[in-house]
């Protein structure tokens, strides 16, 4: 016959208890040293990506500003998101004091410029469609003869997000002798 088991004594079940709770543990630690590597990798590679797109924001912004024509990004509602050096000079205003104003805002252009280009650019923004302009235009300074453009930008979801635009300044680059336009 079979002979029943013997039941095991209190310390017999401990010491049971024990090496499978060991067991247990060690496979979490081991499972959890695994994961944490993981982690590492993914921070890691994280962090390279977010230094290579740090990287190529500094390029563009370098790029933007050594641009010698003033340009400037303004978002769906007309406000300034983002200018260049060229921009600042031409209009005597640093970055800072007319980031996100649109143009009847502040004193940037005089009032009746500044209403016409935003109702311009909020119409544009409605279209989507570019504008490529040659006109006479009143700045703070006097008038200038400028070739105007600004296109619609879109995001990678295919959605308006607004307008990049700029100038070039005909009767500067006649005076600097680097336009050969005729008139």
């Amino acid at each position: 016959g079979i002979a029943p088991r013997p039941a095991l004594s209190f310390w017999q079940q401990i010491s049971r208890w024990g090496c499978w709770g060991m067991f247990f543990v060690s496979l979490f630690a081991l499972l959890s040293l695994l994961w944490n590597r993981r982690l590492a990798v993914l921070i890691k590679r994280h962090r390279d990506v977010e230094k290579d797109l740090c990287d190529q924001l500094a390029f563009q912004q370098a790029l933007f500003d050594a641009m010698p024509d003033p340009m400037f990004v303004r978002d769906l509602q007309g406000r300034l998101i983002k200018c260049n050096k060229s921009y600042e000079e031409a209009l005597s205003k640093r970055f800072d004091q007319v980031q996100g104003l649109r143009l009847i805002e502040g004193n940037i252009l005089p009032r009746e410029t500044a209403e016409m280009l935003h109702a311009e650019f909020i119409a544009q923004i409605e279209t989507r469609k570019p504008r490529f302009t040659r006109r006479l235009l009143l700045f703070n300074n006097g008038v200038r003869d400028i070739d105007q453009w600004t296109v619609p930008f879109y995001g990678t979801d295919g959605h308006v997000r607004g307008l990049l635009g700029g100038w070039t300044d005909i009767e500067l680059r006649k005076s600097e002798g680097r336009c050969q336009c005729a008139r």
